[in-house]
């Protein structure tokens, strides 16, 4: 609505809210305020906050002759009259007032649940169980154990096995304290013996195809009689159980060189220029000069193995112990170092023979120096072990150590095979 009244034939115009008389005010305009014009377009720019009703009512005063009000004081005049001085800044500070004195403090509420003291750094708090607010400090990186409110870690990857037993067909291992999601654990058992090579040929363990020959493609000739009887052995498979027959038994070993220690100086030796202190010596005056000993009754060893032994030394790598049968003989030579050695051999005597001598002997033609012997000994191996079971040299050397001082024994000595 627009009221309008006449002062001095003019007209002063009041609008509402919204549009009226052709005039738009804003939409916030207070209804019958004075509106404000723009001096350029013409339009209302805003509500001027004052009444055309109170502006009325202020010219009906001055028409009639009456006093015009005059503006009252503000707080901040009030304040300077009664003696004050400042700013107006100053003015609203000191509005503010000293503080009061400090309330009675009330009564302490009941404590409530909170995090449990302890812990380091990292750790994380879990559930001990289902009872509220209880719960404790952990290590993260694992998860709960039901019933037991423990954290344990994640063994991802590979971990060694804290231990292992074998039941039956069985390997059981034990894995160290944690969970497993299935995906990429293993608790793991390490030993460098297992391979392929080390497992049987044809058999599978834990997937691996073993690659090892085994004893049945090994070979070996045992007899029952080569094994001590109540003793059982293999032989070529090991299926192929040998049950042993043979028993201990006593042989009668012979020396057949007599005087073979020189302990009664050249007594049945042939060529020997001295014994010293059991030692026999002798100086070449010609190639093939030797020490010898002539076997009585050569006949009785025809066809038979035997065994000849002595310690010899000198000074070349030329001179022998030699054993002689009239067809052939058999030497074995120093290394010619100039210190005793042991010298053994053994030769088949031929069938034909027509003597047996042991012989210590140089085969320089020229340049001899002094051979010196000590502990001769030759056996018939046939008449002592049996045909088809005489020993090696080796093993007669072996035997002569073990059973008799300095490997040599004079005349005839009955020993126990075990």
């Amino acid at each position: 609505m627009v009221r309008k009244q006449i002062i001095d034939g003019d007209q002063l115009a009041a609008l509402s809210a919204g549009s009226g008389a052709g005039m738009t005010g804003p939409a916030s305009a207070v209804d019958g305020d004075i509106a404000v014009f723009d001096g350029t377009t013409g339009k209302v720019v805003r509500d001027s906050g004052a009444s055309a009703e109170g502006l009325a009512d202020l010219l009906d005063a001055i028409v009639a002759g009456g006093p015009i009000p005059a503006n009252g004081l503000s707080a901040y005049e009030i304040w300077l009259a009664n003696g004050n001085a400042g700013t107006e800044a100053q003015f609203l500070a000191s509005l503010e007032g000293s503080p009061g004195t400090n309330g009675t403090d009330g009564t302490n509420g009941t404590d409530g649940a909170g995090v449990p003291t302890g812990g380091s750094t990292g750790q994380v708090l879990a559930k001990i169980d289902g009872t509220d607010f209880n719960a404790h400090w952990v290590d993260q990186g694992g998860v709960p154990v039901e019933n037991y409110g423990l954290m344990v870690a994640n063994n991802a990857g590979d971990n060694d096995a804290v231990s292992y037993h074998q039941d039956g067909t069985s390997l059981h291992v034990i894995p160290k304290t944690g969970y497993t999601d299935g995906v990429d654990d293993a608790a793991v058992i390490t030993d460098a013996d297992f391979i392929a090579a080390n497992i049987a040929s044809g058999v599978n363990l834990f997937g691996i195809d073993g690659t090892h020959p085994g004893a049945s493609v090994l070979t070996g000739d045992m007899v029952a009689s080569d094994l001590r009887a109540g003793k059982t052995g293999y032989s070529n498979d090991p299926n192929n159980i040998i049950t042993g027959t043979w028993v201990p038994y006593a042989v009668a070993l012979v020396n057949i060189v007599s005087n073979g220690d020189f302990s009664n100086g050249t007594t049945g030796w042939l060529a020997i220029d001295a014994v010293v202190g059991g030692i026999a010596e002798k100086t070449g005056t010609s190639q093939y000069a030797a020490m010898v000993f002539q076997a009585p009754n050569f006949a009785n060893y025809k066809g038979h193995i035997v065994y000849f032994k002595a310690l010899v030394k000198t000074d070349s790598a030329s001179n022998t112990l030699q054993i002689n049968d009239g067809t052939g003989t058999t030497n074995v030579f120093h290394t010619g170092d100039s210190t005793f050695r042991s010298l053994s051999g053994i030769r088949t005597i031929s069938a034909t023979a027509t003597l047996l001598y042991v012989k210590i002997q140089d085969n320089r033609p020229s340049g001899w120096t002094k051979l010196y012997a000590d502990n001769v000994i030759a056996i018939d191996l046939t008449a002592a072990f049996g045909a088809g079971n005489e020993p090696t040299a080796a093993a007669m050397d072996a035997f002569l150590a073990a059973n008799f001082a300095n490997s040599w024994f004079d005349g005839t000595k009955a020993i126990v095979i075990n």
